[in-house]
């Protein structure tokens, strides 16, 4: 454009500032798109910024604006920067979409960091107009940097991404709430071969199911469908959207400027509000110079340092004439390892290979550079261990002599190379272990839940967003600073965040570096290690021991030396050398071992989706060039091989679901009531079977939960909650799909007594509220409800009449029925305890036993908890749900232990039960608790439990949209394999009475002179809870 015309228009500047890119437009008064550019930050907003102006006075040198109006995360610090108006994202991407596209009913934005649902409807007068809108949370699971990351892990750009994605016709099931839940669900199904199109693909889906929870919540979108923001240009992505949602592709419109259309649509408002603020390009040009010529300090940490990081020597022994070899091989989440040592326990040679997504290539890339290090001649491999999360495929295609879970192979070789340590740090790529060592053993052992937050993937994410190298030069930056930011010990996501606030507010780059690497050593200590002892002999592995800032910020907090384990990258494998060593000299024998050249081991492969179940499975299905044939990847354990057991090991888990299930009866009454499969049914089946029974209905019940029922509910999900309060959506429509006209979904307050002592036995407000749930939702099916507290036997029989009258029954008939399910509900439990006491004598040849506690709904549910038990049996671990234990003992103490929630109160008397049964039986039976994220009744929970048993071995397992049982089993095998059978050394009193110390009356604390802090729930329930408190306290 010439400058005379330049001058004639009026033109107005549109700046969108995110947190990954910057977006500027220019548009003239019409709404004309005169000049646009998109541009990624790289962790520089404000560089990216000046040079996005730079580019625009370029192009139109002597242009001037009637207006400049800013967009996005960034708005403010960009208005006050340059002087300017903003507007919020929602606003101006609504603009943009109604102005190009009347027609919209629905605008889709995801950004970076971002995503938003947008409604549209025309007004009276004409104009399109925002009806409705939601944003994702401070979460940014499922946006674009979600996807950024993922592509970078696999070693692959987004568009590559894009374009696999698009091709796949089967893709993964992946978690998407949250980013790192899907790492750790695309890490697993990597390493069991499924191809990197459908990963592609099912992080896509990921996304997309993210985002109808999170922001659709029961509304509905209306056709057409704009899709804009940076991330509609992923082909995969539209293709997720138009399956997920049910529309055609011709219903999603992709607007031309789909990446710019937040700044486009700020530039829109400014014409429509009719503001002006002239500015020339060299005002701007001025302002942004002066901006990057300062930097914004913020109080911090204290600078890091070195001073007390240790890093011993270990010289690698070159490879001469004796050439025997054993063999470790750790295939990790983010690379391989291998290690050759000799018969004198010497490290000969050592291989670290980035996966970058494809595991069994990086294992090749590493045994051939093993074979060009031998060169020539004759060599003998006598034994090969294998470790990691990917250790059961690659043991099968390198013909293993020993597998291992990583605790038992980190600790040997910390022993091995430091014999007096007595405390590991292991952080690796996805995983972080905490390990107590005492007279060379592993005396406890603690690993991050299955949550990756603050391991070595989030530092290389980071480092690439900030365009700094991770090795030396992230270091090298991080000591340089003066004044590290803090950014707590929060989710990975939300450190991100902060990251990304830190740049926008030009914080220098060492600052955020420094602060990054307190952060990973904060989580650590407070997320992985908690309260558990950390002694003075402190040896630091795994990769993220390369960082000199992430050690230095370790003994800083500790103020403690820490040792930099020699070779702490291939500890791992090294420890699985040594070990195979120590298996092949027992036994004597010639090693499985296939050779380093696998090249052709693979003979075929192919990928399944097994019909067996509703779940269908992704398998993948190998055949080797000696025609053995394996199976990986089913959650029932059903194709893996069986375990050696020397012992049968009954599976009480199906006994109790057969003796559950027995209470429904045959089918074949007209009349039908619906009972969904989730939450109370797996504790209250038999009292709402039987009198539905009773009273001639017959009882259907929604199918076992998979992930297609998942998917035909997550629209009409209107809250975020944990994962088995939004199960109930799909079971209600499963059985609406099954033409059930009457469904049973009843408000329980409370749960019955069972043989201890407590004054409460509360459900979750999320479980009491079920019914109304369902009620909000677009779902439309007639609900029988009424209001159960089932600690009152005459309330039961009140509620059963209230389901009665609404089905038309007789009172009297339904007083008869609720007395007969009351009975069934009885003898379901004491089944349940004579069986758990047979169990018990069961187990004695036994040394350990498994129990695994938790709600019913998640123990007992083999969707939620990945079949976990068909699976620890399959691996000889017998094992025993926590609710067949006859808790018939009589527990006293010292200070009474109510806590609100039924299932937490069992759990606690569970622990009690272990305890004692242990004091007798030398540590027999084994605690695993299973919890699900985002459940605030279990965090109240875990502490309890952790004074309880103190320094005994137990273990918390975190469970979500999870699809591989992968995570789980590791940490189960090395519960297992550490938890010795004789703990004799251990004081069972001592950490009992610990427990029952923590509990304290109102009137303690004030005597004590402490001061007790009150939430502010509201002023109405607070302000006469003051005066109650004070005459507790004994004060009035």
């Amino acid at each position: 454009m010439s400058n005379s015309k330049q001058k004639e228009a009026k033109h107005y500047l549109g700046i969108d500032c995110g947190s990954v890119s910057v977006k500027l437009a220019v548009i003239d008064e019409t709404g004309n798109v005169i000049w646009k550019d998109y541009r990624r930050t790289h962790g520089e907003p404000l560089k990216a910024f000046a040079e996005a102006i730079s580019s625009l006075f370029e192009d139109m040198d002597s242009i001037e604006f009637e207006s400049i109006t800013t967009t996005g995360s960034a708005r403010e610090s960009i208005a006050k920067l340059i002087d300017c108006e903003s507007v919020n994202e929602i606003t101006s991407h609504g603009i943009a979409a109604a102005y190009y596209h009347p027609e919209a009913k629905s605008v889709i934005e995801i950004g970076g960091q971002d995503s938003k649902l947008i409604l549209l409807e025309k007004a009276s007068s004409g104009e399109t107009a925002i009806i409705d809108s939601s944003m994702n949370d401070i979460c940014a699971a499922g946006t674009g940097s979600f996807l950024d990351q993922q592509a970078f892990r696999m070693g692959i750009t987004v568009e590559e991404l894009s374009e696999l994605a698009y091709n796949s016709v089967n893709p993964a099931k992946i978690a998407g709430r949250c980013s790192v839940f899907a790492k750790t669900d695309m890490i697993h199904f990597q390493q069991t071969g499924v191809a990197k199109e459908d990963l592609c693909s099912g992080l896509c889906e990921a996304a997309v199911r993210t985002f109808i929870e999170n922001l659709v919540k029961g509304r509905q979108i209306k056709k057409p469908i704009i899709f804009q923001g940076g991330v509609a240009r992923n082909a995969g992505m539209r293709k997720a959207f138009t399956k997920l949602l049910k529309v055609n592709i011709e219903d999603m419109i992709i607007p031309e400027y789909f990446d710019t259309m937040g700044a486009i649509g700020a530039a829109l408002y400014a014409i429509r509000s009719g503001r002006t603020q002239k500015r020339s390009h060299s005002f701007l040009l001025e302002r942004v110079t002066i901006a990057q010529l300062s930097n914004h300090k913020m109080s911090g940490l204290p600078p890091l340092t070195t001073a007390r990081v240790l890093r011993p020597s270990y010289q690698l022994n070159k490879i001469e004439n004796n050439r025997d070899f054993y063999v470790g091989i750790d295939v990790g989440s983010v690379s391989v390892k291998v290690v050759l040592i000799n018969d004198a326990k010497e490290i000969k040679y050592t291989v670290y290979t980035a996966i970058n997504g494809e595991p069994v290539e990086a294992l090749k890339k590493s045994f051939a550079e093993i074979l060009n290090v031998l060169g020539p001649g004759d060599f003998s491999v006598k034994g090969v261990g294998v470790t990691g999360s990917g250790r059961k495929y690659i043991a099968n295609i390198v013909g293993a002599d020993l597998v291992k879970n990583e605790i038992t192979a980190q600790t040997t070789a910390a022993v091995m190379l430091v014999p007096d340590v007595d405390t590991i740090f292991e952080i690796g790529g996805q995983d972080a272990k905490y390990i107590r060592v005492k007279n060379g053993s592993i005396a406890d052992f603690i690993m991050n839940k299955t949550c990756a937050a603050g391991t070595g993937s989030f530092l290389a994410e980071q480092a690439n967003r900030l365009g700094t190298a991770l090795n030396e030069e992230f270091s090298r930056l991080a000591m340089t600073s003066k004044n590290p930011v803090d950014m707590g010990t929060r989710c990975t996501v939300f450190m991100e965040t902060d990251c990304i606030h830190y740049q926008q507010n030009n914080v220098p780059k060492e600052d955020i570096l420094a602060g990054l690497s307190y952060s990973i050593a904060k989580n650590y200590l407070e997320k992985v290690c908690g309260n558990h002892p950390i002694g003075e002999r402190i040896v630091f592995q795994g990769g993220v021991a390369f960082n000199a800032s992430v050690v230095g910020a370790f003994t800083q907090l500790l103020n403690k030396d820490v040792i930099v384990a020699p070779h702490h990258e291939v500890t791992g494998a090294l420890g699985m050398a040594f070990l195979a060593q120590k298996e092949m000299k027992k036994h004597n024998g010639p090693s499985r071992f296939h050779g380093f050249n696998i090249d052709n081991r693979i003979a075929e492969e192919k990928i399944i989706n097994c019909s067996e179940c509703a779940n269908v499975c992704k398998l993948v299905s190998v055949k080797f060039d000696d025609d053995q044939e394996a199976v990986y990847g089913s959650n029932c354990g059903k194709f893996e091989q069986q375990e050696e057991s020397r012992h049968f090991i009954p599976d009480y888990f199906t006994w109790r679901e057969k003796l559950l299930l027995s209470y429904q009866g045959q089918k074949g009454n007209e009349r039908i009531i619906g009972i969904p499969r989730m939450l109370q049914f797996y504790e209250l089946f038999p009292l709402w079977a039987t009198f539905f029974k009773e009273i001639g209905y017959s009882v259907e019940l929604s199918d076992n939960y998979n992930k297609q029922i998942y998917e035909k509910g997550i629209s009409y999900i209107l809250t975020d909650t944990c994962f088995p309060i939004k199960s109930m959506y799909g079971a209600v429509e499963n059985l609406r799909g099954k033409g059930v006209t009457k469904i049973f979904l009843p408000y329980v307050l409370n749960m019955y007594d069972e043989s201890y002592d407590t004054n409460f036995a509360h459900n979750c407000q999320y479980i009491q509220q079920i019914p109304d749930f369902v009620k909000s939702s677009s779902l439309d099916i007639a609900l029988i409800t009424a209001t159960f507290k089932l600690k009152d036997d005459r309330n039961i029989e009140k509620a059963f009449v209230e389901i009665g009258k609404q089905l038309g029954i007789p009172v009297k008939e339904s007083i008869k029925a609720s007395r007969k399910a009351l009975t069934a509900q009885q003898e379901f439990v004491r089944i349940c305890k004579e069986k758990g006491k047979e169990a018990l004598k069961n187990f004695d040849s036994f040394e350990r036993v498994f129990v695994v506690m938790g709600h019913p709904y998640i123990t007992h549910d083999k969707f939620f908890n990945l079949n976990l038990a068909r699976h620890l049996i399959k691996l000889g671990i017998p094992t025993i749900p926590a609710d067949l234990l006859p808790l018939d003992m009589t527990i006293t103490h010292s200070q009474k232990i109510d806590l609100v929630w039924k299932t937490n109160n069992k759990t606690i008397n569970v622990a009690e039960y272990i305890h004692e049964y242990n004091t007798k039986h030398v540590n027999k039976l084994l605690p695993v608790l299973l919890t699900t994220f985002g459940c605030a009744a279990d965090s109240m929970l875990v502490p309890y439990l952790a004074d309880i048993f103190g320094s005994e071995p137990w273990l918390e397992i975190e469970l979500d949209e999870h699809n591989s049982v992968t995570g789980v089993l590791t940490r189960c095998e090395a519960f297992w394999e550490s938890a010795t059978a004789d703990r004799k050394n251990h004081n069972y009193a001592e950490n009992y009475e610990k427990f029952k110390r923590r509990s304290v009356t109102l009137k303690d604390i004030v005597n004590d002179g402490r001061t007790l802090y009150v939430p502010p729930v509201s002023e109405a329930f607070t302000a006469p809870r003051r005066i109650e408190w004070v005459a507790w306290a004994g004060l009035m």
